[in-house]
């Protein structure tokens, strides 16, 4: 069927009834020759991020509750009605929804949701009101401040709040509104509509207008606008009943138009949510339009809500339902929870037995830490569990819905369990009521738990229930707990469970009944690395340092969650020094864990507050790559586990901002001996991020970083490190602090450092802080000589060639004059030179000064090689040829270090000269370039 443009319609004009452009390309849209691009192109959408939709937000509300008040601030006709009523039926259908002539789902990459797109926006009413479909797909109302305009007929304009003129404006209202329906009766439709209108400017909220103008539009035969007025009164009437959703849903079915009739739909399944007919109309039209995502939620929320027994619908109906939603959402784990949900409601509904689904419902969500979803699970699924309050009467009623009110609960006094409730059961709900923090009501399970005798299901849960109530510092409970569990043969042997009761006792000043519980559980498992902490601590507390020390000596730090005291690190650190490199190391770094755990507490204020006067602050450049190492670096699970345990305990440091450099510094000097550079820049990347050094300490370790930092090949904090350096020596200048010749000396040796990260390490922040250092010091030949190195890297090679002559100039050397020839060699080889013969001929100059300085310092190789390279770039091979013959007759160079005579092939050229010569050959003259390969190419 071909819908007529608006523009075509008979008995109508555009400039009678002006209409956005959005409304008469909608009607073009039900062609199939539209341009997408052109509609597109009329009224954009706006960009309304799709947000996942959770199950509280798929169930209708409660009778009595409004579910479209955000924060509490209601406006008129945004609201559910108050009752929502039963409904009637137009048919039965007693057929799955999933039936051979209905489009299938197929996959997720189908349309599943959009942005919020414009439905009704018509500028002829002025209401300041536009109607849009959000992502979920519901109507959305969106207001405006309404533009003046002017009025054909004096519609009155509310003039107070009080309830007395809100009476009088309203029986005008209602007055103006017969009038208009007076016009259309007696066939003065201009007249009527343009009275509405006015009314509509006044009272944006009044359904009956749009009602009134739907009704004209469609005598007139304009069913598109007759729709939208339909819609926009539907939707600000707070009492639209099922029924005129679903007439209004079925209107759009015959426009085309089916994300309007799902979202029409979808109204009258939340005013109706027992009808299933709402629900598949939904369904339909959502899986017309290739939203499958929308149709998988209408059908998650059928299946909780649709009255079965009244449709005939029995329990494989439902089951076949809610697999389809899991199969869809089987890469949602939320979405398929909420499935298994409704899934148990039913089966409980139909006395079908679900235990076997509960348990996977409740490990499921222990799983995912969802604690209080998972006790009233429990409690509402599981008969035999009762709270009881103060008089005797229960605290708690468990609705139809699963779900317990109020939750969490309140004013328990005892509770009554059944026999016959699970055990397993019992111990989750103490694990679940002590992470909610109801822990009067955890004793009260755990009691009844014991009562009842161990099961041995329940084990792998009781040690869990114990960290929970440490966590809390529920440390009687926890010892009550424990002890109970002791009584049973089953726990003689478990290590664990001894120390958790040694540490409550521990915490509730129960030495000696502590010490106890610590040492056998350290009988029981010596590498029980807390216990043996936990005692070293007790002891060193009542000053018994050598068994303190004793009881630390062969365990291994790294892997304990209780930090030790600081006296025993310090004292066994001197004991391991020239023993036990490695423990030694491990010593260290348990020492310094929880000062650097301040640098990760700290680590906003860091990067944006000043250090104390006495401090110098580093840039931000460098703080953000040092955060970065840190945050990445092996050990910052200890500092955050040791940091996390001193903060808990509220332990005070012994170590003083000296010691902690002191003990930074034998760290990094012993990571550096075993050749572990990685790890000595992560400590130093921590300790530089110090809050409390003074200004010479930082100095230090932004040396030590610089050096570390060369070492490990990280060069960027390298760089970062000059570039403070360079401004701390400026800034030490200006303040009279040191001379100039010191700085001189200084900026002198930081340039240097520069231009060897410069040739390690090429990016745009480094060149451009060269460029920048360059202009402040034009006659500085180092900085003119890495200057000229990046335009030619860059292509530049006029700035390249005018640089280089410059330090050539004023220092001859070998490296400035390869580097000229270079330079003339790209100008010449530009298609825009025009004087490539000339440039030429002085690269060749240039070359040949080169190769004749370098046979003066007895480095031939280099010289052949290089002017080998030049003409075999150009295309010269018979001359490239030659020139790598006389560089693989040369012998290799000589090199020294610490007076040592290094292997004679480290800086051997054979090996790349023979792979050029090979590339000329290989084709012509494979024997050769095989020999070559065979004789200089092979390890």
């Amino acid at each position: 069927m071909v819908f007529p443009s608006y523009d075509e319609m008979p008995g109508t004009s555009a400039d009678q009834y002006p209409i956005d452009g959005l409304l008469s390309s909608s009607l073009n849209l039900l062609n199939n020759d539209y341009n997408e691009d052109d509609f597109q192109a009329v009224q954009p959408w706006g960009a309304a991020p799709e947000t996942a939709m959770e199950y509280a937000e798929m169930l209708p509300g409660p009778s009595g509750t409004m579910n479209n008040v955000e924060n509490g601030n209601m406006e008129y006709g945004e609201w559910e009605p108050d009752d929502y009523g039963t409904g009637e039926v137009d048919a039965v259908f007693t057929l799955p929804v999933f039936q051979n002539d209905e489009i299938p789902p197929t996959s997720k990459d189908q349309v599943t949701s959009g942005p919020s797109r414009t439905v009704v926006n018509d500028p002829d009413l002025a209401n300041g009101i536009t109607l849009n479909i959000d992502a979920d797909g519901d109507f959305d109302i969106a207001s405006a401040p309404v533009v003046p305009a002017p009025q054909s007929f004096e519609v009155p304009a509310l003039q107070s709040t009080t309830s007395k003129a809100k009476k009088s404006h309203n029986l005008v209202i209602d007055s103006l509104l017969g009038q208009a329906n007076l016009l259309s009766a007696r066939g003065n439709v201009p007249d009527a509509i343009k009275l509405l209108h006015d009314i509509v400017r006044q009272e944006p909220r009044r359904p009956e207008a749009y009602f009134q103008l739907a009704h004209i539009y469609e005598t007139q035969g304009l069913e598109l606008k007759s729709f939208e007025h339909r819609l926009l009164g539907c939707n600000v009437d707070r009492k639209t009943s099922e029924n005129d959703w679903d007439a209004t849903g079925d209107i759009a079915i015959t426009l085309g138009k089916h994300e309007e009739a799902a979202a029409c739909f979808k109204k009258a399944a939340k005013v109706a949510p027992t009808q299933w007919i709402y629900y598949e109309k939904q369904i339909r039209s959502c899986e017309q339009t290739g939203h499958v995502a929308r149709a998988m939620k209408a059908r998650l929320v059928a299946a909780q809500n649709v009255d079965c027994r009244a449709h005939g619908f029995d329990f494989v109906w439902l089951v076949s339902m809610i697999k389809c939603v899991v199969d869809y959402y089987n890469d949602d784990e939320n979405k398929c929870i909420n499935a298994l949900m409704v899934h148990i409601q039913r089966c409980i509904e139909f006395n079908i037995d679900c235990s076997e689904q509960h348990e996977i419902l409740v490990t499921q969500l222990l799983r995912r830490e969802e604690y209080s979803r998972a006790a009233e699970s429990i409690v509402a699924i599981c008969p035999g569990f009762t709270a009881l309050d103060q008089q005797g009467y229960p605290s708690w009623v468990i609705t139809e819905k699963s779900t317990v009110s109020p939750w969490p609960p309140v004013r328990i006094a005892t509770i009554e369990v059944s026999p016959n409730f699970p055990s397993l059961m019992l111990c989750r709900l103490v694990l679940c009521f002590s992470r909610m923090k109801q822990v009067r009501l955890a004793s009260l399970v755990y009691e009844e738990m014991f009562r009842r005798g161990f099961d041995v299901n329940t084990a792998g849960l009781y040690a869990d229930v114990a960290r929970v109530f440490l966590e809390l510092e529920e440390y009687e409970h926890g010892e009550k707990f424990t002890s109970n569990l002791l009584r049973y043969t089953n726990f003689v042997n478990d290590a664990e469970l001894f120390y958790l009761h040694g540490l409550f006792n521990d915490k509730l000043n129960n030495l000696d009944i502590a010490e106890r519980q610590y040492r056998h559980a350290i009988s029981l498992d010596p590498n029980l690395v807390n216990a043996r902490v936990c005692l070293s601590q007790l002891l060193q507390n009542r000053n018994d340092t050598t068994g303190a020390i004793e009881i630390l000596a062969d365990a291994n730090l790294d892997t304990c969650s209780q930090y030790p005291d600081q006296r025993i690190l310090v004292r066994q650190a001197s004991l391991l020094e020239n023993t036990n490199p490695e423990g030694y190391i491990r010593c260290l770094r348990l020492l310094l864990a929880p000062h650097f755990h301040l640098v990760l507490r700290r680590q906003q204020q860091t990067m944006i507050v000043k250090r104390h006067r006495n401090c110098i602050n580093l840039p931000t450049g460098l703080k953000k790559i040092l955060f970065t190492i840190v945050r990445s670096a092996s050990f910052t699970k200890l500092v955050e586990d040791m940091g996390q345990s001193v903060l808990e305990d509220n332990r005070e440091l012994l170590l003083k901002t000296t010691d902690v450099y002191d003990y930074t510094l034998k760290l990094v000097e012993r990571l550096l001996g075993e050749h572990r550079v990685e790890e000595a820049l992560q400590v130093l990347a921590y300790a530089s991020l110090y809050p409390f050094l003074d200004e010479q300490t930082t100095r230090n370790l932004t040396n030590y970083l610089f050096t570390i930092g060369l070492h490990a090949k990280h060069f960027v904090v390298a760089f970062e490190c000059v570039r403070f350096l360079l401004a701390d020596a400026d800034s030490k200048l200006a303040s009279g602090k040191i001379d100039q010749t010191t700085f001189d000396i200084r900026r002198q040796r930081l340039f240097l450092a520069l231009g060897f990260i410069a040739v390690q390490h090429q990016g745009a922040s480094i060149q451009r802080f060269i460029d920048r250092l360059y202009t402040k010091n034009l006659d500085n030949l180092q900085l003119k000589m890495l200057v000229a190195n990046n335009a030619l890297q860059s292509g530049f090679y006029k700035t390249a060639v005018y640089l280089f002559n410059q330090v050539d100039q004023a220092y001859p050397n070998t490296l400035a004059k390869l580097s000229l020839g270079v330079a003339f060699i790209g100008r010449a080889c530009k298609k825009t030179s025009s004087d490539r013969i000339p440039l030429g001929v002085r690269a060749l100059a240039k070359f040949t000064e080169y190769m004749h300085a370098r046979e003066a310092e007895g480095l031939v190789q280099e010289a052949y090689y290089n002017v080998g390279r030049m003409f075999h770039g150009l295309g010269f091979f018979t001359q490239a040829v030659y020139w790598y013959e006389r560089c693989l007759g040369t012998p290799d160079p000589v090199v020294y270090r610490n007076d040592v005579p290094l292997p004679s092939d480290t800086y051997s050229m054979k090996p790349l000269a023979a792979l050029n010569y090979i590339d000329i050959i290989k084709k012509n003259n494979p024997l050769r370039a095989r020999q070559l390969r065979k004789t200089f190419c092979v390890m």
